[in-house]
């Protein structure tokens, strides 16, 4: 059986299919469960519990009725900020603190101190409850 998410950023609507393989799932969640991470399309996203401290303003083509801010995105262009009325948090799959997760272009690190994922550029994102940084 298989799961939706569907996220609008800026602009352009993803679904994403959650069932993965068990050694590289496409939807995963911190081993506390306070950050949740979704990739599909060659997208990952990462939501918070409690949504990006502080709130990023919201993104350009998001639309007024959409929530924000409850995550960030990761693409081979470079990272944005989450536009949509659903989570990616509650993954049955856990990526436990040190280990890494990769997939396209894509790597992500669960640690302690929060995930940061990384494209093959160099660009991307730390975010954790309470804080979070894009580069």
């Amino acid at each position: 059986m298989r799961a939706l998410l569907t996220t609008a950023v800026v602009g352009v609507v993803l679904v994403a299919p959650l069932a993965a393989d068990a050694a590289n799932p496409q939807w995963f969640r911190s081993p506390t469960g306070n950050i949740g991470c979704a990739y599909y399309n060659a997208v990952m996203r990462c939501d918070v519990r409690d949504g990006l401290v502080p709130r990023p303003p919201r993104p350009a083509g998001c639309p007024s009725d959409s929530d924000f801010g409850q995550g960030l995105t990761l693409s081979a262009r470079g990272t944005g900020v989450v536009c949509a009325g659903d989570t990616a948090l509650g993954a049955p799959n856990v990526l436990p603190y040190g280990r890494t997760w990769h997939r396209g272009l894509i790597t992500c690190v669960s640690r302690i101190t929060g995930m940061t994922c990384t494209n093959a550029n160099g660009r991307g994102f730390s975010i954790a409850r309470g804080v979070y940084r894009r580069f």
